[in-house]
């Protein structure tokens, strides 16, 4: 497929990079199960405060504190590393986009790029994934050449588990937001029990969103590297041709 620069581009797996967004995912969803434990633990110690049924030592909060605040960094770097790992991914599987003769509507760079611009990364990075989705399904590719279903398919091939994981990630900071609000504006010990358990519902949605975008990563990558090959086989001439008749 010739790009508007004039030269072919070339089709570059994204499985490496795959495998080390995948990797780093699963390391993301480790620190936040160790997150949950740890809230579990402070919404325990912030019971017997309330209740006074035991006795808890100053020792004790600043344990939990001290506990809290490393888990958090642990979490916020694991976010962090994660993050890089996923929008390198993002970035090749896109640019495959043209040589598995897709037309994208945007580029490599904005498609990374629009996870960082206010109100256009509720929506924009959405819409990337399900072209994504679309434009590297092989099953588009038939002996007659490229995409010849692609208008009847446009509507069916939405991914409901790219819905499913957006739709959490939009939950997951909403609830960050009211976490970080009630925490901010407690008085009583029950605002900071209730903003815990926000928190750990949020550690615990933040597990499942992870796991829904280690899938998609996985299946976006094996349709991408299945429909190369199918085109790479159209591309084959058979084999026992005729041989041209001399006139």
């Amino acid at each position: 497929m010739m790009s508007q620069h004039g030269f072919l581009e070339p089709y570059e797996s994204s499985r490496p990079r795959a495998y080390v967004a995948m990797s780093l995912f699963a390391v993301n969803i480790l620190m936040h199960l160790i997150a949950v434990v740890s809230v579990f633990m402070q919404i325990d110690l912030l019971y017997k405060v309330m209740e006074e049924t035991t006795q808890v030592t100053r020792e004790q909060v600043l344990a939990n504190d001290a506990r809290e605040a490393l888990v958090h960094y642990l979490v916020f770097a694991s976010y962090i590393v994660t993050a890089i790992g996923f929008l390198i991914w993002v970035y090749r599987a896109y640019k495959n986009l043209r040589p598995l003769g897709a037309n994208p509507d945007t580029t490599p760079g904005w498609a990374v790029g629009y996870f960082f611009i206010p109100i256009l990364n509720l929506f924009r990075p959405f819409q990337i994934f399900q072209e994504m989705w679309r434009e590297s399904d092989p099953e588009t590719v038939v002996a007659s050449g490229i995409r010849p279903m692609h208008a009847f398919i446009e509507d069916s091939s939405k991914s409901l588990l790219v819905i499913f994981w957006w739709g959490l990630w939009l939950l997951l900071n909403i609830m960050g937001w009211i976490a970080f609000s009630w925490n901010r504006n407690a008085q009583i010990l029950n605002d900071y029990i209730l903003a815990s358990w926000i928190n750990m519902a949020s550690d615990l949605l933040t597990m499942i969103a992870a796991i829904a975008c280690i899938i998609i990563i996985m299946k976006i990558t094996n349709r991408q590297d299945e429909k190369i090959k199918r085109l790479a086989a159209l591309a084959v001439p058979p084999e026992n041709l005729p041989a041209p008749q001399s006139t």
